[in-house]
């Protein structure tokens, strides 16, 4: 405990040094930084391990200057060792390089949640696009940061600001507020004016828009054929939101638009999108993030420090990678400055931008006195799932012979919601193999395919039956029949006790909802 306590203290201690420095200007401040100091900053990568010792975060700090760490699901055990280790990471940067690390992870929810311990697990963002209310969104995001910020991160890279109005998105769909432009923008000024009350930087992502593409730039560069009016009038304006919700920073898209650029080069490379649009014309000040630079988007096409030296030279300030590829990144650019090909005063604005960011998000409060599990916190994740809830059709079918609700889910959270003298529960293998007629059946999935959805409408002739369905709504368009569907848009605990709420006549859902998911 003992050794626990200096730990924290050498990291306020320093956070307090780092921050406080009033006399100091921050042009000031980067002045004295050599270059490798500075690109060190300019640097967000992954690293191996998940323990207060591990090596290769300390000699990654050492070797590179390292400005900020990315954690993923390997580097993150449970609530107290996750603290141990951000602690520590903090104490190596402080004494290595006077500066403290952003420490970030995509904790959006839902889909993608890289915590599992120590922070509440709210539904999707899809979910609370579907809820509709932007104050309660703003109260999750507040207790979200507040956990984050008590177990030592002090970034998110949320929350997804694209605007999903493609059914055929394989990689946006549900991490999306929805498809209406004014309804997701509003989502996410609440979202970030949330986050970031409570300490906790917020990453809006992908600019300029990433939600009208039917595929995934995580393996190819996907393109956008809207003219730039389009852009302006329609994905813009969520980012927008942002802004005046004086988002920390923003992230690129690996996405072409060739309407715009007359060329396929990515957003993140392009200085059109990144200095004429977002610093010109939209007047952000903030930081602008690359998305992941080993993504096949960009690594088909040139190395990484190729894309590096590219980015930096379009406006990006702060560079993304997930891997030991650090080393590709810090020496490409560390040479394109020594050779003059880019101007160490272009390094200068954007290590200005990162050191005014962490004096405001890397100080010595991490929100260390905030108790987790919290009431309100418990109260507002019960709320947005219940009223994410979405019955889409109706099953007209009214010969009930049998008052036994059966329900068919192989999740075994789900199934221990429904009382045994009410309701039957059994496997799908078991119940498909069945002949059963006159029955009230709800039939659980969080996949959906063809075979599924022809069982589920033929059962539906002799049956009262309501697909209970966690996943992707979009897929639904694939399809022209739809049985009547209790669209979750979660898998959380909490959104399985919404659905079993509505099934046990609990609770009412909407039978309309704000999502146009494309059928």
């Amino acid at each position: 405990m003992r050794l626990k306590i200096l730990v924290l203290f050498a990291v306020m201690i320093s956070s307090m040094s780092f921050s406080q420095k009033k006399e100091e200007t921050i042009e000031e401040f980067v002045s004295k930084m050599t270059i490798e100091d500075k690109i060190g900053q300019m640097m967000m990568t992954g690293i191996s391990g998940n323990d207060a010792g591990n090596n290769n975060s300390y000699s990654m700090i050492r070797k590179y200057r390292l400005g900020g760490i990315i954690l993923f699901g390997y580097n993150i055990g449970d609530a107290q060792k996750l603290k141990r280790f951000t602690s520590a990471m903090q104490k190596n940067s402080a004494d290595l390089t006077g500066i403290p690390l952003f420490i970030s992870t995509d904790q959006e929810s839902g889909l993608v949640v890289r915590i599992k311990d120590g922070v509440t697990q709210f539904p999707g963002t899809i979910a609370s696009g579907s809820a509709d209310d932007p104050a309660l969104t703003k109260k999750a995001a507040y207790h979200l940061g507040m956990q984050m910020k008590s177990l030592g991160l002090n970034m998110n890279l949320a929350p997804v600001a694209d605007i999903n109005n493609n059914p055929d998105n394989p990689v946006i769909n549900v991490r999306s507020f929805g498809s209406d432009p004014e309804k997701v923008s509003a989502q996410v000024k609440a979202y970030v004016e949330g986050l970031q009350s409570a300490g906790c930087a917020a990453v809006v992502k992908h600019f300029p828009g990433h939600g009208n593409t039917s595929k995934d730039s995580h393996k190819v560069l996907p393109e956008i054929n809207s003219s730039i009016e389009e852009i302006k009038n329609f994905e813009l304006k969520p980012f927008r939101a942002a802004i005046d919700s004086d988002v920390s920073s923003f992230m690129t898209a690996h996405i072409s638009y060739p309407k715009v650029l007359k060329s396929s080069e990515p957003a993140t490379f392009s200085e059109f999108f990144l200095k004429k649009i977002l610093r010109d014309e939209m007047k952000y000040k903030g930081l602008v993030f690359t998305d992941d630079l080993e993504m096949g988007a960009l690594s088909q096409h040139m190395t990484i420090g190729q894309s590096a030296v590219k980015a930096v030279k379009a406006g990006v300030d702060i560079l993304l990678t997930t891997s030991s590829r650090a080393d590709q990144i810090f020496y490409a650019l560390c040479n394109s400055v020594k050779k003059g090909d880019i101007p160490e005063s272009r390094i200068d604005e954007s290590v200005i931008r990162i050191i005014r960011a962490k004096r405001k998000f890397c100080n010595a409060d991490s929100n260390s006195d905030y108790i987790f599990p919290n009431a309100e916190a418990d109260e507002v994740n019960r709320i947005i799932s219940e009223k994410a809830l979405y019955l889409y059709g109706k099953n007209s079918f009214t010969e009930i012979k049998d008052d036994k609700t059966i329900i068919v889910s192989d999740n075994a959270y789900f199934n221990s919601l429904f009382p045994a003298e009410n309701f039957t529960v059994m496997a799908s293998s078991r119940f498909f193999s069945s002949n059963t007629s006159g029955r009230k059946i709800y039939v659980y999935s969080h996949s959906v395919n063809k075979n599924l959805m022809d069982g589920i409408i033929r059962l539906s002739g002799k049956n009262a039956v309501t697909f209970v369905y966690s996943g992707n709504p979009f897929l639904f368009s694939k399809y022209k029949q739809h049985p009547a569907t209790l669209f979750m848009l979660s898998n959380t605990n909490a959104s399985f006790t919404a659905a079993a709420n509505f099934i046990k006549g609990q609770i009412k859902v909407k039978t309309e909802c704000p999502i146009n998911f494309g059928f």
